[in-house]
């Protein structure tokens, strides 16, 4: 069976016109299969097999082919439908375009159930719950079952049954309470300004919520928790939980854990092989973490099971051997797991023997030597002190670890260094290393500084020491933990000298060196604490002062970042306490006040406040999910706005912002409360009619009215029904379509859905043509011309299906225009039929007799025939002189094409028996141009006239011979007599001023007035150009002309002034007498003095294009006539009324204005 292809024709506009005039057509829709056109579904759905009137036979969209299309551009029905995108099929597959669903984007979404199963409820609160539910177009069931459980079934719109099961769970499910803790510096930010993002939580969650006060105690951990208690259904306590951890995981969380000396190795090898976030194993004893508290969380609760698993599971063995010798913590660490801590090792019990052998093994080969720094520099045991502070800062003892191999250590601040390796002589060169380290360094060589204790201070210090150590001094200063400053000289920069320093020169470098630890030293003393009195309401402003304040603020408490002035809280709440170096307390003191002032001021003006009753029954969807439609309000007012479950919001702000949000707030409950549900049957078969193509209709409705268009959900099976949409009881719901929002937009909508789907019914009447194979290019036309109009003039579908055997066009549309198309084509077929072919032999040098000037001839010949102008190129082709053919087509209907083919031998024939005879007649050369007249024209007119050639030979002798040739001698005769009446002429000169030589030439209307009133032909030296062009119109006048209402005439006349010169161009007025030639010249000196007196141009602006229709009149004669009145000279723009090209009129005040009063009276328009 051969396959079936469908072809779909746009609209074209020429033909269109005149058959929707003969033949009175209208819009209708598409023909479709009933059994192949569908619209594809998105979203996962599987298209039903059902008529779709959107698709065809191929599966193909044809965009842009329903009437909803038109619908979707306002147009219902009186314009032509368009069909897939101005193109046609034919029997070659195309690839499927990309599918439309009706549950995309703006077009409904789909139905859901959702089933949730509850233990037993209370019948009041499933009352009111049912109730809520409702209002969001859910339906709702609930049955109990022999368990004492609770079912409820949920079905409606997907995001209404989502906010329907939030409803069930949160009043209805079981309430269970939450615990956990958060960082106590992020309780305010969780609760917000007067518990606007708590409120926030518990509005959107239905739960209720409580934020301890005080932190608690915690084990091991330094950060303070403060607890929080959430009491609700499992979903919305999680729900809470979740935005409560979400608002507070913005920022980085720092928490600091100690660590037994036991457990530290395993702590830190357990966090490094993890991986955790900010992890720090810098401090031994102390592990650091810094990351999202949710990441913090579960990281210290890992952290927490491990070590409370090695307490629980690791066992100790004490060591004799251990008692004597220090040994390193980890020496057991990497090949046991075992560590040694205070003379025992711990770890894993069955472990222990192992390590405890090789533990034995390696002190047998361990090597231990004691270094006693109190007895250095005659016992001076606060100078050992400092220095041994002083070596492990600077990283002496390190160093000599790494390089000897051995290891060096010293009980808690104790002064005896034990040092112990394998190698003996490494021990040797250690010891004599550390005392050459501690001789050098005299008592005299490293000072200390103390009391440096504020942060500001310390953080100083540091910076210094960082300086002193990156230049070539012979000091250098390190900062202890506790803020203990050590100056040095430093010996190892002067090694490679051949002397050491004197103490002169160790002294004076010390003295430089210390200096500005010295002033930090001195300031550190100097610091004064002093208390002003403020209340704690104030102190607010101190600790989260406002806008301006704030940066006033910082700039007089920090530098470079750093805190340098305290602010505290006196324990009687009604001072505070602030201190500081004493210029830097006295100057905060004097500017305390003001900036307290100006938080206060800022704060009023950004708390501006209103509070407004919202209708609690749609809180939720001034919330929304997860409080994000709140949230955007907010950020589009730059307000706080706080909404409780009872309905009551708050808003605060400035001023502006908070009543514009209330205004959009109260529009939202108008819009809310007017929100209305109502559903619509149609049958289903149309439901691609509605959604139009792409969608475009359907998106069209919700854009304009604000509403939501929900279609039913496809199915894998057909339906069934008959042409009134009528379906079985099983799929009764899938013709029912949704329509939602505000109820004049839902009413709207389905008023124009009904209209649509009326429209519809009645215009599906489909007839089949059978078209002979060998005429459907033909009836297609070119790019599918023909059947395009034909669409276009009844707003028809044509569909051509094309097998071997045959070829058939499938018709819908309205039963009229459908049976007035197939008569158009019947014709269209006839005619074809009678169409037949010939060619003639014609010689070159005939053609042009047989074209003429713009194909004019050709033409004539055509329409003679009875052929139709529009087709005269196709009917009788004539090839071009550069073919270098001879052969002339005829093609169409059999008495056409006969009497074309008549007409070319009798032009040929003719054109051969002009030469029979010849003559010549002598005429003066410089009068040669009145023989052959402007363009030709009088040459032409004489050979036309007699049937005669007329050759002008060119020649510069004072007089020309010219040849005349034609079918007799007659013909000949009066040829030479009609030539030599042309020459035989009076002649009149005359001066004209060149500046008006165009304006009185007129485009050559002045030489055919003088010809035809007097006989007398105008020469001249050149052809003179166009008329002076009228200045543009003034940029004021031609915004004034486009602000004047519809309908209304707008005129303006402005002076101008000629330009005169004394350059003239000579004139010859040639006529039969002297007495015509001086009457011609009288009309044209009249014409000069009328133009040397214009100095003014008017601009006329008319309402309408059939306004300039009126002036202009048949062939111009209208429009000649005001000329010839009113003297002056009148432009009329090609393109109608434009508002930059109105009428001009140039001519004296006088003229303009009997010119403008002329074409008013013309237009029919009021003269004032």
């Amino acid at each position: 069976m051969p396959s079936t292809a469908e072809l779909t024709f746009p609209v074209s506009g020429s033909l269109a016109d005149k058959i929707r005039a003969v033949h009175n057509l209208q819009p209708s829709d598409v023909p479709v299969s009933e059994d192949d056109a569908s619209i594809p579904p998105t979203n996962g759905a599987t298209a039903p097999r059902s008529g779709s009137p959107q698709h065809n036979g191929n599966g193909h969209v044809k965009e842009g082919n329903s009437l909803a299309d038109l619908l979707a551009k306002g147009k219902l029905p009186s314009l032509p439908r368009k069909t897939a995108g101005n193109r046609w099929n034919d029997e070659s597959p195309r690839a499927s375009p990309a599918p439309l669903g009706v549950n995309g984007p703006g077009l409904g979404e789909p139905t859901s159930t959702a089933r949730i199963e509850l233990p037993a409820i209370d019948k009041q609160q499933a009352a009111k719950a049912i109730a809520e539910i409702k209002k969001l177009g859910v339906s709702v069931e609930m049955s109990k079952g022999s368990t004492n459980v609770t079912t409820v079934l949920l079905k409606g719109p997907t995001s209404a049954v989502d906010r329907a099961r939030q409803i069930v769970e949160r009043q209805l499910a079981p309430r269970i309470t939450v615990r956990f803790g958060i960082p106590a510096s992020t309780r305010s930010a969780v609760i917000g300004t007067r518990g606007s993002n708590l409120k926030s939580i518990i509005s959107t969650t239905g739960t209720k919520i409580n934020i301890d006060n005080t932190p608690r105690p915690r084990v091991g951990w330094a950060l303070p928790l403060v607890g929080v208690e959430i009491v609700g259904s499992a979903k919305a306590a999680a729900e809470a939980k979740k935005m409560i951890i979400d608002s507070i995981n913005n920022s980085t969380v720092q928490d600091v854990r100690e660590l037994p000396e036991s457990l530290r190795l395993f702590a830190h090898k357990f966090t490094a092989d993890k991986g955790y976030p900010g992890v720090a194993d810098s401090d031994g004893n102390v592990l650091r973490l810094s990351a999202k508290f949710s990441e913090l969380q579960a990281a210290q609760e890992e952290i927490d099971n491990y070590i409370a698993g090695c307490v629980a599971t690791y066992a100790s063995k004490e060591l004799e051997q251990l008692a004597g010798p220090s040994v390193p913590a980890d020496v057991l660490f990497d090949s046991h797991n075992v560590v040694i801590a205070d003379n025992s090792i711990y770890g894993p019990a069955d472990k222990l023997e192992a390590a405890a052998e090789a533990l034995t093994a390696y002190l047998a080969a361990i090597e231990q030597l004691q270094l006693d720094i109190s007895k250095a520099h005659s016992r001076n045991a606060e100078h050992a002190a400092r220095l041994v502070e002083y070596l492990e800062l600077r990283g002496a003892i390190e160093e000599l670890q790494n390089a000897y191999n051995v290891s060096i250590s010293r009980p808690s601040n104790g002064l005896v260094y034990n040092i112990s390796g394998r190698d003996k002589d490494s021990l040797q060169d250690v010891k004599r290393k550390l005392v050459q380290m501690v001789n050098q360094q005299v008592p005299a060589s490293l000072v200390c500084y103390d009391g440096i204790e504020s942060e500001f201070g310390q953080t100083q210090a540091k910076r210094s020491a960082e300086s002193l150590r990156s230049r070539k001094h012979p000091a250098v200063a390190y900062v202890g933990s506790d803020g203990r400053v050590y100056v040095a000289y430093d010996f190892e920069a002067s090694e490679d000298a051949d002397f050491g320093p004197t103490n002169e020169e160790i002294i004076e470098a010390l003295a430089t060196a210390a200096e500005p630890f010295g002033t930090i030293a001195s300031r550190e003393a100097n610091m004064v604490k002093k208390q002003t009195p403020m209340s704690k309401s104030d102190y607010k402003h101190i600790q989260s002062p406002s806008g301006a304040a704030k940066k006033r603020l910082s700039s007089l408490v920090e530098q470079g970042g750093i805190r340098k002035v305290g602010v505290s809280l006196a324990p009687s709440g009604d001072a505070v306490f602030v201190t500081g170096a004493p210029e830097d307390v006295e100057v905060l003191l004097k500017e305390l006040p003001s900036i307290v002032e100006e938080s206060k001021n800022e704060f009023e003006l950004l708390n501006f406040t209103k509070q407004i009753e919202f209708d609690p029954s749609f809180i939720k969807n001034l919330v929304g999910r997860n409080g994000a439609k709140i949230s955007k309000i907010r950020e589009t007012y730059n307000c706080k706005i706080e909404a409780s479950s009872d309905g009551t919001v708050i808003v605060r702000g400035r001023e502006n912002n908070v009543l514009d949000a209330v205004k959009y707030i109260k529009s939202l409950e108008k819009e809310l409360k007017d929100y209305k549900v109502e559903e619509l049957t149609v049958p289903r078969k149309y439901h691609a009619i509605l959604i139009g193509s792409k969608g475009r209709f359907v998106r069209r409705m919700q854009d304009k009215y604000n509403v939501h268009v929900k279609f039913p959900a496809r199915y894998d099976t057909p339906l069934s029904g008959s042409d009134d949409g009528s379906v079985s009881n099983e799929s009764q719901s899938t013709d029912t379509i949704v329509l939602s929002g505000p109820s004049k937009g839902v009413a709207a909508t389905k008023k124009e859905f009904e209209e649509l789907l009326a429209y519809e019914k009645s215009h599906s009447y489909v007839q089949e043509v059978d078209i002979p194979s060998e005429h459907i290019p033909h009836i297609i036309g070119r790019h599918g011309a023909f059947i395009s109009e034909l669409c276009a003039s009844g707003d028809l579908t044509i569909d051509v299906k094309r097998t071997d055997e045959k070829s058939l066009l499938v018709i819908r549309g309205a039963e009229k225009s459908v049976k007035a198309a197939i008569a158009q084509i019947n014709a269209e077929i006839a005619r074809l039929k009678d169409t037949v072919h010939k060619t003639v032999t014609v010689e070159q040098k005939y053609h042009r007799y047989l074209t003429g000037q713009g194909n004019s001839i050709r033409n004539q010949i055509v329409v003679d025939a009875g052929g139709d102008l529009d087709a005269a190129a196709r009917i009788l082709y004539i090839p071009s002189s550069s073919s270098g053919s001879n052969q002339v087509r005829i093609s169409g209907p059999s008495k056409v094409v006969e009497a074309i083919e008549a007409k070319i031998n009798e032009i040929v024939e003719d054109r051969k028996n002009r030469k029979k005879f010849k003559g010549t007649v002598n005429v003066p050369t410089n009068q040669l141009r009145f023989v052959i007249g402007p363009g030709g024209s009088t040459k032409r007119s004489i050979e036309n006239e007699l049937g005669v050639v007329v050759d002008i030979p060119n020649t510069k002798a004072p007089q020309t011979t010219i040849s005349v040739s034609g079918r007799s001698e007659k013909d000949i005769e009066a040829a030479k007599q009609q030539i030599l009446s042309l020459v035989d002429l009076g002649q009149i000169e005359m001066l004209i001023p060149a500046y008006l030589e165009n304006d009185v030439f007129n485009r050559g209307a002045l030489a055919q007035q003088l010809e035809s009133k007097y006989g007398v032909k105008l020469s001249t030296p050149k052809r003179p150009g166009n008329p002076r062009a009228a200045p543009k119109p003034p940029s004021e006048e031609v915004q004034n002309a486009r602000a004047t209402e519809p309908g209304t005439v707008y005129f303006k006349a402005t002076p101008f002034e000629n330009e005169p010169s004394d350059k003239t161009v000579k004139w010859v007025l040639l006529g039969k007498d002297e007495e015509a030639c001086e009457e011609a010249k009288k009309e044209v000196q009249k014409l000069v003095d009328t133009h040397t007196k214009h100095d003014t141009t008017g601009y006329l602006w008319l309402p309408s294009s059939s306004s300039y229709s009126k002036i202009i009149g048949p062939g111009g004669s209208l429009i000649n006539d005001v000329r010839s009145k009113s003297g002056c000279q009148i432009v009329v723009p090609k393109q109608g009324r434009s508002a930059s090209e109105p009428v001009s009129i140039r001519g004296s005040k006088e003229d303009v204005e009997r010119a403008r009063q002329l074409l008013l009276s013309l237009a029919e328009l009021d003269l004032d």
